[in-house]
């Protein structure tokens, strides 16, 4: 889980702490090499910028997409830039509590390993065919 605090700038204002947020994320996909994110702005103050879709994106590791711990202090901007800006669902993305953010992580993990288990064993069909 990484944890980011304090007020995102409004619009083209926030675009250096989106660049902030994305270095963080670097280094610790870097350093830890999680299969999952789980991202928590709980104590984030986030009201608008489009730059916070780059943070999600880099957030996203093999098609696993992170879970989103929101309050009240960032939902209405979250839950608009999901909707509009990344065309998405905001209950597949966003949650209240940090357990079930990691549940939804998780079950997204365990989803993506069945569907490459399922794409091997395909593969090794069509190798074994004559």
């Amino acid at each position: 889980m990484v944890t980011f605090t304090g007020t995102y700038g409004m619009g083209s204002a926030g675009n250096s702490d989106a660049v902030f947020m994305r270095a963080v994320l670097a280094l610790a996909l870097r350093a830890f090499a999680p299969v999952g994110v789980v991202l928590d702005l709980r104590e984030l103050d986030y009201r608008w910028g489009d730059m916070m879709g780059a943070v999600l994106n880099d957030a996203t590791i093999r098609d696993v997409t992170p879970a989103v711990v929101i309050s009240e202090a960032c939902r209405k901007a979250m839950t608009s830039l999901i909707t509009d800006e990344l065309g998405e669902e905001p209950v597949e993305w966003l949650f209240d509590s940090p357990e079930d953010a990691f549940f939804a992580v998780d079950n997204r993990v365990q989803r993506a390993r069945a569907e490459v288990r399922q794409q091997i064993r395909a593969a090794q069909r069509r190798a074994d065919q004559p």
